[in-house]
């Protein structure tokens, strides 16, 4: 898992520091694959975060498939929250933007490759924080924890109100002032 969120956040930071150069990342093949490449590892992550087995809401799981809720003794105690509105819209578009041919791209009125990989990255690690926070540690690798908040440090500057802007749920607010201890 930690590979999956090192890649994504490293590819991330790849794109926009090609984007801040003036180059599309559209343009060479090898652009074009760290974006494919990312979004492959936001998916992964999101359905390790998000799905439940018996609970359809964010697909169905394969039995082999692993998923937060199954570092804990009870499932159910387990609560991400709602992966953030930019998550849910990466993920629809995922499919008609990159993994499938698809008459929707001819629809696209914007960039069809601007997305917005370092706010997709932030959010979804910064919920592998919560988990890292909630899960039994004797669960988790060897410094998890430290290795996804620093890659979650490691997108660059946090946009102000960024993490204290999140739900205001009790696990939400640990994470922040776990997190704001940490900077």
């Amino acid at each position: 898992m930690l590979w999956h969120v090192r890649q994504m956040c490293r590819l991330a930071l790849r794109i926009e520091l090609r984007r801040r150069r003036g180059a599309s990342v559209a343009v060479t093949a090898l652009d074009a694959a760290a974006l494919e490449a990312i979004l492959v590892h936001v998916r992964a992550l999101g359905d390790f975060l998000w799905r439940r087995r018996g609970d359809g809401r964010y697909g169905t799981p394969d039995p082999s498939d692993g998923l937060a809720a199954d570092f804990f003794d009870d499932p159910s105690t387990f609560d991400p929250g709602s992966p953030s509105p930019l998550l849910m819209r990466t993920r629809e578009r995922m499919g008609y933007g990159v993994l499938h041919i698809s008459y929707k791209r001819i629809d696209l009125q914007d960039d069809p490759w601007g997305w917005d990989h370092l706010g997709i990255a932030r959010d979804l690690t910064y919920a592998l924080v919560v988990f890292a926070r909630r899960a039994p540690k004797n669960r988790l690798a060897d410094r998890f924890t430290g290795v996804v908040y620093r890659e979650l440090m490691g997108l660059g500057p946090q946009p102000d109100g960024y993490l204290m802007g999140r739900v205001g749920t009790p696990v939400a607010r640990d994470v922040n002032r776990w997190i704001l201890g940490h900077r």
